[in-house]
Order: structure tokens, then C-alpha cells, then sequence
């Protein structure tokens, strides 16, 4: 999997507890609050978000339940252009 994403996707992580500003950033690109950690968004190259981890069940961070991996997979789906 990781080998898939590093193919197709710029990874990067912002720490909302060590990063300056952090938290500042994550509230702009969430819209809403709460919803757990980690969340993931996906942009495209001008930085336009495509699709985030919000599913229909709620945030899908870190899949552990069938519905989350089938959320997961499909932001995968919507974004792969590779």
C-alpha cells in the first residue's frame, strides 16, 4: 500500500500539537469540528481538495471497519490519476 501511495500521492503530515501554526491549518482545511485523529484530505495539484476521510459514518482516519476501508479505497478511487 505504501509502495501505491508514494507512487501517486505527496505525502505530508501536519502535526496539530508540534507544528507552529498547526492547528491553525487543520482548522482551515476541516471544516467543522471533533471527528477524530488522524484525518486525511486529498488535493489536487493546485490545491484544490478533491476528498477527505469524512465518509457517510463519520472520519475514517485509520480503517479498521469494512464500511471505513470501502471509504478509504474510495477516496483512493475518485483521486488515483496514476
Amino acid at each position: 500500500m505504501a509502495r501505491i501511495l508514494k507512487k501517486s500521492y505527496l505525502l505530508v503530515k501536519i502535526d496539530t500539537d508540534r507544528m507552529t501554526n498547526g492547528e491553525d491549518v487543520a482548522k482551515r482545511l476541516r471544516k467543522g469540528e471533533g471527528g477524530g485523529i488522524p484525518w486525511m484530505v486529498i488535493f489536487d495539484g493546485e490545491g484544490k481538495a478533491l476528498i477527505n476521510s469524512d465518509g457517510p459514518g463519520g472520519n475514517v482516519g485509520c480503517p479498521v471497519t469494512e464500511e471505513e476501508a470501502a471509504w478509504f479505497f474510495t477516496m483512493l478511487e475518485r483521486t488515483n490519476k496514476g
